[in-house]
């Protein structure tokens, strides 16, 4: 009698602990681009409001500043924050399209958190970490970080499986950038001058519907990618959110960087 009732003690336990479990596929994803090499990006679902007022820029030339200029500053300073963070070498050496416009500017890197303090052990019983360290969901040898770990039962490898995905992850970085430095032109910036034409203007910018589409821009994917590594935006990308009018998507980072120390949130998914 004794051995049954344990049994069926083991048997609730692990029932309920399967319940509470999330699996990736119960987490909402964006194909960020419609390039295969780019990775995937979970988000929570979010409700934006309208901010009382709009972000101001530092500089009153960054208010008159283009589109394509928002952008690729946006981009370059996003890929050098990466590569120090990675501690690579910066390989953007010729850019005839905004030659002028980096000399004047003199684009640098944002200031960096280690992401050698990061404790991800801690990440590894839940799913949910993708959503509050974007970084676990990179691509890394075919899988997904946080797939690749949990499989190989690596995460005392975490940190360096994490930069070698962000170097990655900014080779495809680079590659825009050499599009937009040798043509002027990206699949990234496309979308994003559709986005400021067609949608920041209308009630879609504050819809639920909003976030995955937004998230699509290569920009705005590397600013959630990015936010656990930094303090917060730099003027350009205050930029980018305020000509799309979706102010409401630092107060979604900030949200998150809330989250990281509080483990019920890891099972309210559902």
């Amino acid at each position: 009698m004794k051995n049954i009732y344990l049994l069926l003690m083991t048997t609730l336990i692990v029932s309920c602990a399967t319940q509470n479990k999330l699996s990736l596929k119960d987490v909402k994803s964006v194909k960020v681009t419609s390039k295969e090499e780019r990775s995937v990006l979970y988000f929570k679902d979010y409700a934006p409001k309208k901010a009382s007022r709009k972000i101001a820029s530092i500089k009153k030339l960054d208010e008159q500043m283009s589109d394509a200029n928002s952008y690729f500053f946006s981009l370059y300073s996003q890929y050098r924050t990466i590569n120090k963070l990675t501690n690579t070498k910066d390989e953007l050496n010729i850019c005839p399209q905004f030659h002028n416009e980096i000399i004047i500017s003199k684009i640098k890197a944002s200031a960096v958190n280690a992401s050698d303090n990061i404790n991800y052990r801690k990440f590894q019983s839940t799913p949910y970490s993708v959503i509050t360290h974007p970084s676990l969901a990179l691509n890394y040898k075919s899988e997904k970080v946080f797939e690749y770990l949990s499989k190989k039962a690596l995460w005392g490898n975490a940190k360096k499986v994490v930069k070698s995905a962000l170097s990655e992850h900014n080779k495809l970085n680079l590659s825009e950038l050499k599009s937009l430095c040798e043509s002027g032109f990206s699949e990234g910036l496309y979308a994003y001058k559709n986005m400021v034409s067609y949608y920041s203007s209308n009630t879609f910018a504050f819809s639920k519907k909003s976030m995955p589409a937004f998230l699509k821009i290569p920009v705005l994917a590397n600013m959630l990618i990015l936010h656990n590594f930094t303090d917060g935006m730099n003027h350009y990308e205050d930029n980018v959110i305020t000509s799309l009018n979706i102010t409401w998507f630092k107060s979604y980072l900030d949200d998150l960087k809330s989250e990281v120390d509080d483990k019920k949130k890891y099972l309210s998914l559902r």
